[in-house]
């Protein structure tokens, strides 16, 4: 490599690193100055620069744009968080098609690159059902609320330090985002069934917490 392809190299890669440390920091305008990168010719700082400047769209609240920016990273990134943050940002900008395809695909792809810190699959699925209950595409939702309770009931505890230690949401915290969903399709759906089989399932403290999502919905 030439020395003055090493400096633009540098250089490149400095602004990214800042533009993410902005990006961490909350100062997710200045994020956006990593747009200047997407088109780099090196697909590992385009696929960066894509990111950087989706999550700070996503952060802004422009879905849309976010959604321009995050495609484009997984394209060039197939990995099971792009994939993840695609189906979020293209939920919430009303693209429910691209991002329940976007949500297939954390299924087909790999993690991130080891070293890395990225979230847990039950995770990406509980981001995706508020991502769906905030589009008020409440069976989306549903179905993708059950899907976490499959993954509680295959732990067989929902005690915080077990759920901590396997990077899976506490029940409460799930719960509470499941509020919104669960009213609106109890007039579609036996709740009271569906909460007597789910907590057959689950210890006394998931028990508990159950209790308290039925008092507060109605069922």
């Amino acid at each position: 490599m030439s020395l003055l392809k090493q400096f633009i190299t540098k250089r490149t890669d400095k602004k990214l690193t800042k533009a993410l440390t902005d990006l961490n920091s909350g100062k997710y305008k200045r994020a956006l100055k990593a747009k200047h990168f997407t088109e780099d010719k090196k697909p590992e700082f385009a696929a960066f620069a894509c990111k950087i400047t989706g999550l700070a769209y996503y952060k802004l609240a422009n879905y849309s744009e976010a959604t321009t920016y995050l495609t484009k990273t997984a394209e060039l990134e197939n990995t099971q968080q792009n994939w993840s943050n695609l189906a979020n940002a293209a939920t919430r900008a009303g693209q429910i098609e691209k991002g329940e395809e976007a949500f297939k695909n954390v299924f087909r792809s790999p993690s991130e690159k080891a070293g890395l810190v990225t979230a847990s699959v039950p995770y990406m699925m509980y981001h995706y059902m508020t991502a769906l209950r905030d589009a008020k595409e409440y069976n989306r939702a549903f179905a993708q609320l059950n899907e976490l309770a499959k993954v509680y009931i295959g732990l067989g505890t929902t005690d915080q330090q077990v759920l901590f230690n396997k990077y899976v949401p506490f029940i409460n915290q799930t719960f509470l985002n499941a509020r919104k969903i669960l009213t609106n399709i109890k007039h579609k759906v036996d709740l009271r069934h569906w909460a007597n089989g789910f907590g057959t399932f689950l210890d006394e403290q998931g028990k508990e917490e159950l209790d308290k999502l039925a008092k507060h919905v109605g069922f």
